[in-house]
């Protein structure tokens, strides 16, 4: 099984000044590699998914978006990030590895071709 990722950064970027509002720009590449390959390979019994992360908090978290949260405390920024999320909090590593691990088993061998938008629900709140 090949499991690919791209961040919903890529999706979707949050502004902080508007904390609840989402701009999306879907890239297109992503998910086209994903069913590429799955077609490509398919017959050799070789799956081709990927997993889109929302929101992660990762311990480089502070660094990469200190710009964009001038003002907050760590704890300030982490807390506004949680807020957007519909299930009130951020992923975490181990969240993006549970969804890798569930693709690249037997449970999951009859999807292909797939994007597996781990998320806690953010991206449901972007109008279509």
């Amino acid at each position: 099984a090949i499991v690919g990722s791209a961040l919903l950064g890529a999706y979707a970027i949050i502004v902080p000044s508007l904390e609840r509002r989402l701009v999306a720009a879907k890239l297109d590449q992503q998910q086209s590699d994903a069913e590429r390959l799955a077609i490509e390979y398919a017959a050799y019994g070789i799956r081709a998914n990927s997993i889109v992360a929302g929101l992660i908090d990762t311990p480089r978290i502070g660094v990469v978006l200190r710009g964009a949260y001038a003002g907050c405390t760590l704890e300030e920024m982490k807390e506004r990030r949680h807020k957007v999320v519909p299930l009130g909090r951020m992923g975490t590593a181990w969240d993006i590895a549970e969804a890798a691990v569930f693709l690249a088993s037997d449970r999951a061998k009859y999807i292909t071709g797939t994007e597996l938008v781990v998320d806690g629900g953010l991206s449901a709140t972007v109008p279509h």
